[in-house]
């Protein structure tokens, strides 16, 4: 069973793989990356995989952020579609401050 931080654990190692990032990097690449500078056009604009996993870490990052244990997958499945509606309309936005906006 999954608990709050394996989730979150899991979805930080997904990190690298929504946006297109290989395995390996040279000291010039950046390796650090802040959730808060994702726009939603940089989301939408991912491939299919990486798109689920970058919605997926956004979830994860705000359940934890939030402090809750459980989580409803059908009110995520509504959340996720109303994000990405939001998002197609206002692809400048921050993609975690739609989806924030969304989750509720």
């Amino acid at each position: 069973m999954l608990n709050n931080k394996r989730v979150t654990a899991l979805l930080f190692c997904l990190l690298p793989v929504m946006l297109g990032i290989s395995g390996t990097s040279t000291a010039a690449e950046d390796t650090v990356y802040d959730i808060n500078e994702f726009s939603c056009k940089t989301i939408m604009k991912a491939d299919d995989f990486d798109q689920d996993a970058a919605i997926a870490f956004m979830h994860g990052y705000l359940v934890g952020k939030s402090g809750k244990t459980s989580f409803d997958v059908e009110k995520l499945r509504t959340a996720t579609n109303a994000f990405i509606d939001s998002c197609l309309d206002t692809p400048k936005n921050k993609a975690i401050d739609v989806l924030a906006n969304k989750v509720k």
